[in-house]
């Protein structure tokens, strides 16, 4: 919500549940996955390949096998009822994925994560993953310092309030993280 960065977090949290209303009854919305989504996960993960650690296609038997055991640890994000994004968190390893770059879902259902479920999460990337390092610093995570200069791969990605991180694209300079 970057029109509304210097609300004071009481009323950033009564944007977002205005935000969250108008949604609902614009029909996007942030539910579980359910069996239903998942062939949906399986292809907009597969269709962003590159973007995870590991980078191959993943099968429909694998990807069932997997979701029969950590299905929890996931949401979708719908619109009119059609999955568009997901969202989980499982061992350790959180991802994001949307059929529609750059339109904004990403941001609200990690938005609605992270409101939802506070920000104890660890987060790793692909040292390479320019793109979900910039995303990340949007919401105040960074490369640990320690970690990107031993060369870890992947490197996690650490609160920049909490942590010494590194700021390794020069994000600081052109702009500032979200308060979220």
């Amino acid at each position: 919500l970057p029109l509304f960065f210097d609300l004071a977090p009481g009323n950033v949290k009564e944007v977002i549940n205005t935000v969250n209303a108008f949604t609902k009854e614009n029909g996007f919305l942030l539910e579980p996955a359910t069996e239903e989504h998942w062939e949906d996960i399986r292809l907009i993960r597969n269709k962003n390949s590159e973007f995870y650690k590991n980078a191959e296609q993943i099968e429909k038997d694998d990807h069932w096998k997997f979701m029969r055991k950590y299905h929890e640890g996931y949401k979708v994000g719908t619109e009119n009822g059609k999955c568009v994004a997901f969202i989980g968190h499982v061992n350790k390893d959180f991802r994001v994925g949307s059929e529609r770059k750059g339109s904004g879902v990403a941001n609200f259902i990690l938005e609605m994560w992270i409101e939802n479920l506070g920000r104890s999460f660890d987060v790793s990337v692909l040292r390479s993953n320019k793109r979900v390092i910039a995303y990340a610093w949007k919401f105040g995570y960074a490369p640990g310092k320690e970690a990107w200069e031993r060369g870890d791969n992947p490197v996690p990605l650490l609160r920049m309030s909490e942590n010494e991180t590194v700021d390794v694209l020069g994000l600081a300079a052109k702009r500032k993280p979200s308060r979220l």
